[in-house]
């Protein structure tokens, strides 16, 4: 249960969850029928004011977390933002693989696109500061048989600040070039 008040409550696409946040920096995630806490989330760096759902399309398609320190405390590591994709679905995978460079992450969605695969550039100040926005989707060949590209990520700055970014497909045996 929460320490302090509860700011907001919202049940799932489903029915079959509740999330509560509270001023007590916390997020609960709770089963409807049997009334236990299944998740709890700690560290935000304030009250927690609001929580939503994604979409009933878009359960299961993966996130990912930024974390950084002194968010909530000195030496802290707080959770900055989730990063999710708007056009994601069910069984992307969309986290399996992540790297950043700079102001950049790279996060790979290998089972999106019917295996095909995706990878998903962020930028940090992309629509604001410390927004994390998308700044591209990179995406393979489209006549290439699914090669789960996005399995592995890196990242690369030159000294002239242009970026390189590799993209793995170990699935994929077939010469684009």
């Amino acid at each position: 249960a929460h320490d302090r008040a509860v700011m907001g409550v919202v049940f799932s696409p489903d029915g079959r969850l509740i999330a509560s946040v509270s001023a007590d920096q916390s997020v609960l995630l709770w089963d409807v029928a049997t009334g236990s806490v299944l998740r709890s989330f700690q560290g935000h760096a304030r009250s927690v004011d609001d929580v939503a759902f994604s979409p009933e399309d878009h359960l299961d398609q993966g996130s990912a977390y930024i974390f950084q320190r002194d968010q909530g405390g000195l030496n802290a590591w707080g959770l900055l933002k989730q990063l999710i994709v708007s056009d994601g679905a069910a069984g992307d995978c969309f986290g399996r693989s992540a790297t950043t460079v700079g102001g950049i992450i790279l996060i790979g969605a290998p089972c999106a696109a019917a295996g095909q695969g995706a990878a998903y550039l962020f930028i940090r100040n992309q629509n604001g500061i410390n927004a994390w926005g998308l700044g591209e989707k990179l995406t393979a060949n489209s006549s290439l048989e699914p090669g789960s590209f996005g399995n592995a990520v890196a990242l690369d700055v030159t000294i002239a600040d242009n970026y390189i970014a590799v993209v793995g497909a170990n699935l994929d045996n077939t010469s684009i070039l």
